[in-house]
């Protein structure tokens, strides 16, 4: 989990239900996020950083690719 004031409780939750999801291979931590990757390699990883504009392009990312479509953050 990124470090600096953005591993809120709401982040924590997001990432439970993500590693939770049987499409996404792997969550990798970058210099200064984050890459999902899922199984189906056609599908281009995503990255993002966290904040609290980031969750928003995520959703969206995961409910058009994944399983997951209503997120609980809070």
């Amino acid at each position: 989990m990124a470090k600096g004031g953005h591993s809120g409780k709401g982040n924590r939750k997001i990432m439970k239900q993500m590693n939770e999801c049987d499409e996404i291979k792997e969550i990798i931590r970058t210099a200064k996020g984050y890459k999902v990757v899922l199984h189906d390699s056609s599908i281009d990883p995503y990255s993002n950083h966290w904040s609290s504009n980031g969750f928003h392009h995520l959703r969206r990312w995961l409910k058009k690719h994944t399983s997951l479509k209503n997120l609980k953050w809070s």
